[in-house]
């Protein structure tokens, strides 16, 4: 899953503890996104227009927000995120 793949590239080495969702919406206006936390699960939501994006750009959307929810600090820029 692209999910997986964002998170092994943001945190190498490390298994993942969490349960990671992906789905896509046209109820978001544009090209936005949210994620949401709920104990080990972890919920994105992307727009339906993201289907159409890069999948190195989509990597790089889903790793800015799983730092975001994991309130992660000092982890460097991926070149993914900096694509996003």
């Amino acid at each position: 899953m692209i999910i997986d793949e964002a998170y092994e590239l943001l945190f190498p080495g490390k298994t993942s503890p969490y349960t990671f969702t992906l789905d896509y919406s046209a109820r978001f206006k544009g090209y936005n996104a949210n994620v949401r936390k709920r104990g080990r699960d972890i919920s994105f939501h992307l727009s339906s227009k993201w289907k159409t994006v890069s999948k190195e750009i989509v990597i790089g959307l889903i790793q800015d927000l799983l730092i975001r929810i994991l309130h992660e600090r000092g982890i460097k820029s991926t070149m993914n995120i900096e694509m996003y």
